[in-house]
């Protein structure tokens, strides 16, 4: 009987009853989701926000008979769905990242949670089994937690307590998914830091997904693996409710079957479990997580329309009070656990979790060096430099000479983090070819394929691989150094710009040569190609940067610029003027965000960077190889620069290097890939003044072998 069942549940006909059941609530939903997408893209906020107010002001399509059922279909199943596709997303770096401090913390939590719940229900005179119905709903999954804790230990009023306990659950999770966010963001916790506490302390999978996305994608990640390995607990939990239980239950209460791991879980594990072990194809994943994105805003737009304002400031004061010190008791024992975990680790302990240090004064190599330092150091006026030195995959010399500040008079360190100016168009690079590489770019494609605003400029038929290399034709807007005319009447540089607006005025630029005759360097180019990653990707390029590169490399300083954020280890920028030492222009912060340079980095995680360019960890040794290849013209010249690194020798030897400069900062990588061999080079004094590759070639020449040309 069962399987027949089964066999009519899946017949033609039962099918298209189903589908015309619920197919206008999900297709009001789908509509929210693209009206949240819409304005997400046009006001640069996460589009989970828009869709859950979008969705709460429609929350009376919730209550009307013809919508219900898709609603709850949007707000249930493709939710679940949705949670299961995120697990293409994770890796196990990402797990590793998280480490056993997480898993200890949801199992101590968890317990505690209920624990606490049944105290304070006895405090208050309520049963006790009600505190720990709410506090298992708390603790770990909502809604799911609270079914399957009334079935394991029924009671008298077991239906009812569990109603309400849903509606409570659903009100503080809603608040929780807006206000958690920002407090966050006032505590200054790390993307990472973010992810654990959002996923530890929000109730129902829902609402923790879609704030730990609201807050960033690395965030999101983390806060998924954490809230999944609290819906793991419920195994557990259940089963000793149960042992506990085993005296009785209420004859009246007919057995249900509630799945103690449910499958979408399941699905999340096995996913990210081939994902760990490379068995998706990227292209297969690319497609998947962005239809795991989509589904994630419809049902948060579902969620949104189930949301009843009223219905919220109805809820009874006591279910109010118990589920409210739940909450709060939870929120403080998780953040708790993140803040004592966050101990920062010694420079010296960060610097060991990548490779070998050898102090300053291991060799002659090493004195010699830092005497080439001291004299640039003295001839220009550099206030500060840090000097790296990467042999055979070690890091045997990370230096930091003078002042960070000159100020607070705080020393450099390999921990510093500088401006990186140009150095960030091999990241911007490396971004584009994991879009390639997914079929989701083409090189040989115009860009105005990807910004449909370009076919009627003057350069719409520029194609992907041109920005790469400086052979666009698109004139550099930073070209001069004249402050008065550095951006060529294109932008005020004191002004603030979204990419929508820097895109309106780029499209007025003319071509200086026809694209492919000529190379010539292009701050512009690089920026198209940021705002090129966020309409493919659907993310800012510095999230798609942390999330694809920057996290999976361990690089956890390299970020964004900001001058709002609290940067530890941050460096000043220095410029001379008339001789003296003076502090850096200013520019609108919204200008130093771009994809041409915006990044800030130290050495540390520029020394995971060159690690990684020898293996294929980031991208396949076949794009890699594109990156550092000579451009060919249309004359069938070559030109030495590949995408975003500058190809030439010294001291004899080939070198891939690249340098950048902004704000009072001028640094250089130069990679003898040949000879196993990188030396970084850090500055905080402008380019005009600074020297890099002035240093960074000298110190070269003593780690060197004479080459056999020599």
């Amino acid at each position: 009987m069962a399987l027949s069942a089964f066999i009519d549940r899946w017949r033609p006909g039962a099918l298209r009853a189903i589908g015309s059941t619920v197919a206008p609530g999900v297709a009001a939903t789908l509509i929210v989701a693209l009206a949240a997408t819409y304005l997400s893209d046009h006001y640069h906020a996460p589009p989970v926000i828009f869709a859950l107010l979008l969705g709460m002001a429609l929350n009376q399509l919730s209550t009307e008979a013809r919508y219900a059922p898709g609603i709850n279909v949007s707000a249930r199943t493709l939710l679940r769905i949705s949670v299961a596709l995120l697990g293409l997303r994770i890796t196990f770096g990402q797990i590793g990242e998280l480490g056993w401090s997480t898993a200890g913390m949801v199992i101590i939590t968890v317990p505690l949670t209920i624990g606490f719940g049944w105290l304070l229900a006895k405090i208050l005179k309520l049963d006790g089994r009600y505190g720990v119905l709410s506090g298992g709903a708390v603790g770990i999954c909502g809604a799911s937690a609270a079914m399957a804790i009334a079935v394991a230990w029924p009671r008298k009023d077991s239906e009812r307590d569990t109603v309400v306990v849903i509606a409570c659950i659903t009100t503080y999770s809603t608040i929780a998914m807006v206000l958690y966010p920002a407090l966050v963001a006032h505590l200054h916790l790390d993307p990472v830091q973010t992810g654990r506490f959002l996923g530890g302390s929000i109730h129902d999978v829902a609402q923790v997904v879609a704030a730990g996305y609201a807050a960033s994608p690395q965030a999101g990640d983390a806060a998924t693996i954490v809230k999944l390995m609290r819906v793991a607990m419920l195994l557990p939990v259940v089963l000793v409710i149960t042992l506990i239980a085993a005296r009785g239950v209420d004859a009246h209460r007919p057995q249900q079957r509630v799945a103690l791991l449910p499958g979408f879980l399941i699905a999340f594990v096995v996913l990210a479990a081939l994902n760990g072990f490379s068995l998706v194809a990227k292209p297969v994943a690319a497609v998947l997580t962005e239809v795991s994105k989509w589904l994630l805003v419809t049902s948060v737009a579902a969620l949104g329309m189930k949301t009843s304002l009223r219905e919220m400031m109805a809820i009874g004061t006591s279910c109010v009070a118990l589920i409210a010190a739940e909450t709060i008791f939870l929120g403080l024992l998780v953040l708790a656990w993140i803040m004592l975990a966050a101990t920062p680790p010694t420079r010296a302990a960060e610097l060991a979790t990548h490779a070998a240090y050898l102090p300053a004064s291991a060799d002659s190599r090493s004195k010699q060096a830092d005497a080439i330092v001291g004299a640039a150091m003295q001839s220009h006026q550099i206030p500060g430099v840090c000097l790296g030195v990467i042999k055979g995959g070690k890091l045997i010399k990370a230096t930091g000479y003078g002042y960070g500040n000159v100020e607070l008079r705080t020393p450099v360190s390999p921990t510093s983090l500088f401006q990186s100016g140009s150095v960030a168009k091999q990241f911007t690079a490396a971004a584009v070819m994991l879009l390639v590489e997914e079929g989701r770019v083409g090189l040989d494609d115009p860009v105005a394929k990807y910004l449909p605003e370009a076919r009627a400029a003057a350069w719409k038929d520029v194609t992907v691989r041109q920005l790469l290399t400086h052979t666009s034709g698109i004139p550099d807007i930073y070209g001069e150094h004249d402050e008065d005319s550095y951006t060529k009447g294109v932008l005020d540089f004191h002004r603030d710009y979204t990419e929508d607006e820097l895109l309106q005025r780029y499209l007025t630029l003319t071509l200086d040569f026809k694209p492919g005759d000529q190379w010539n360097y292009s701050n512009t180019g690089y920026e198209l190609l940021g705002f090129l990653i966020h309409r493919v990707a659907g993310v800012f390029y510095g999230d798609f940067l942390q999330e694809r590169v920057f996290r999976p490399l361990g690089m956890t300083s390299t970020r964004i610029i900001s001058e709002q954020d609290i940067v530890p280890d941050r460096v000043s920028g220095y410029r001379i003027i008339e001789g003296k030492l003076k502090n850096q222009a200013w520019i609108a912060p919204s200008l130093n965000t771009l994809a041409d340079g915006g990044l800030y980095t130290n050495l540390v995680d520029l020394a995971k960077w060159d690690a990684a360019l020898y293996t294929d960890k980031v991208l396949s040794r076949s794009a890699l190889q594109q990156m550092s290849t000579p451009v060919r013209l249309n004359s069938g010249a070559t030109y030495p620069y590949g995408f975003g690194w500058e190809l030439g020798t010294a001291n004899g030897h080939t070198v891939q290097y690249h340098t950048g400069s902004n704000q009072g900062f001028w640094i250089s990588i130069s990679r003898y890939v040949d000879d196993a061999l990188t030396i970084i080079v850090l500055t905080n004094l402008d380019e005009s003044h600074s020297v890099t590759l002035g240093m960074a070639d000298p110190v070269a020449s003593i780690y060197l072998k004479p080459s056999a040309r020599q």
